[in-house]
């Protein structure tokens, strides 16, 4: 018993400075700065996060889909962030010069009408690839990737 209590306090610990360290790296910051903007549709922001003509596409068509069907239609499709996100970083590769890394994350968060209770289990998932590259004027992203999927009824 005594064995395992060692092992799971270790365990535990180890699982910390994992967190922490993909926490801190200036990678990982750049990226979840990125991420919260797209989240909570923050366009100019996440812009000014990306030097990637690609990535600025794919923001212009986020951004341009409320305004095609209205806002608070838009509003009604997507809904609203209640609760979230939460984040957990799968893989983190930098490149051979470390001037990239290249990110795999699951994130999740609670999404859907105003109405709905801002407590309760995630409704949607993103699963993110995302190319993360030091430039002078510090990490920007240079390539987003995400497949989103529904966890459930809203």
């Amino acid at each position: 018993m005594k064995k395992l209590i060692i092992l799971a306090v270790l365990a535990s610990a180890g699982f910390g400075v994992y967190r922490f360290a993909f926490a801190s790296s200036g990678a990982y910051q750049a990226y979840e700065r990125f991420a919260d903007a797209m989240l909570h549709d923050r366009w100019d922001e996440a812009r000014k996060l990306t030097t990637s003509d690609a990535v600025r596409g794919i923001i212009d068509q986020d951004e341009s889909f409320p305004k095609k069907v209205g806002y608070e239609i838009y509003r009604n499709i997507r809904g609203v962030v209640h609760m979230g996100p939460s984040r957990k970083v799968e893989s983190e590769v930098a490149s051979a010069d470390g001037k990239s890394v290249t990110l795999r994350v699951v994130q999740e968060e609670r999404r859907g009408p105003v109405t709905m209770s801002p407590v309760g289990p995630p409704t949607v998932r993103h699963k993110q690839d995302v190319v993360v590259a030091e430039t002078p004027d510090g990490w920007r992203v240079q390539g987003f990737k995400e497949e989103v999927e529904s966890l459930g009824d809203r």
